[in-house]
C-alpha cells in the first residue's frame, strides 16, 4: 500500500480497522452465543441494548491501536512480542483487574487506573452497567489517537530510511 502513494496515517488507520474488526466480529459472536445459551438454558442475562455493540467496537479501536503502537515501537519480531508480553504483564497486576487495587500499595493503584488495561476494564464495566460516562469515551478515545499517531510517525520514519 505505501509504494501507492497511500499516507503512513492511513496505513496505520487501515490496520487498526482490520485488526478492531476482526476483534469486534468476535466479540458480536460470543455476545450472540451467550444469548443463544441463554434463551436454551433461562440462566437469566442482563438485557443490553443495540448500543453495546458500538460501545464495543470503541473498546476495540483502543485495544487494537495500543497494540499497533507497541509493535511499531518494537518491531515485528520476537523483542516485539517479549516487550508486550511483559507490558501485559505490568499492566496485569498494577490496573486491578486481577488483584484488587485495595490489597495493592496506593501508588500502584493510582498509576494503575491510568495504565490502559485499566482504562479498558473500567470502560466495559461502565459501558455494561449503563453507567459510562463521557470522561470513559475520551480516555479510549485518546488511547485510539496516540496509538494511530505512534504508528503513523514510526511507520513514516522507517520507510524514509529504506
Amino acid at each position: 500500500l505505501s509504494l501507492h502513494g497511500i499516507h503512513y496515517l492511513q496505513l496505520a488507520g487501515v490496520r487498526i480497522l482490520i485488526m478492531s474488526g476482526i476483534m469486534w466480529t468476535v466479540t458480536v459472536l460470543f455476545v450472540a452465543g451467550a444469548y443463544v445459551v441463554d434463551t436454551v438454558t433461562g440462566i437469566g442475562l442482563p438485557d443490553f441494548k443495540c448500543m453495546l455493540f458500538f460501545g464495543l467496537f470503541l473498546l476495540c479501536v483502543s485495544i487494537a491501536a495500543y497494540f499497533h503502537a507497541i509493535y511499531t515501537i518494537c518491531g515485528d519480531g520476537i523483542k516485539g512480542a517479549v516487550i508486550v508480553f511483559a507490558l501485559n504483564i505490568i499492566m496485569i497486576i498494577g490496573s486491578g483487574v486481577v488483584l484488587p487495587t485495595a490489597y495493592l500499595p496506593d501508588v500502584i493503584g493510582k498509576i494503575g487506573k491510568w495504565m490502559p488495561l485499566g482504562m479498558w476494564s473500567m470502560y466495559q464495566n461502565n459501558l455494561m452497567f449503563g453507567t459510562l460516562s463521557v470522561m470513559d469515551i475520551v480516555r479510549l478515545g485518546m488511547i485510539g489517537f496516540i496509538g494511530i499517531g505512534i504508528g503513523a510517525l514510526l511507520n513514516e520514519k522507517r520507510f524514509d530510511m529504506v
